[in-house]
């Protein structure tokens, strides 16, 4: 479930993660501050399964790992393919993290994946 839901987070993330401004980030931020004690099944439970919502909260995640990062997914001069293939390995690995562990703090894992993506690209 979780991998198509993110899979689907693509074009929301990429809309939601250019914080150009200061205001926006920090509007961004602090609503974030909401959510990060989720968990894979808390999300899913807190939501019933409502992908829009599930997917708001992710963006706003990624959201907070981009910005700590100082990564605007904009400005990356990324191609479609590169654009989707970060979308696919996004997705496999988040899916891949809350199959693995249902309890683990999606933040975290949001995180941990878009570290290891950046690297990459």
């Amino acid at each position: 479930m979780f991998r198509t839901i993110v899979l689907s987070l693509a074009l929301f993330s990429a809309a939601s993660t250019s914080v150009a401004q200061d205001a926006e980030a920090e509007a961004i931020l602090a609503e974030a501050q909401g959510y990060l004690h989720l968990t894979c099944n808390t999300l899913v439970a807190q939501y019933d399964n409502d992908e829009d919502k599930m997917l708001d909260v992710i963006g706003l995640m990624l959201a907070v790992s981009l910005n700590n990062r100082g990564i605007d997914f904009l400005q990356m001069n990324l191609t479609d393919a590169e654009v989707e293939e970060i979308q696919t390995e996004f997705a496999d690995q988040i899916g891949d993290a809350c199959a693995a562990d249902a309890d683990r703090l999606m933040a975290g894992i949001v995180d941990e994946v878009t570290a290891e993506l950046v690297q990459y690209y």
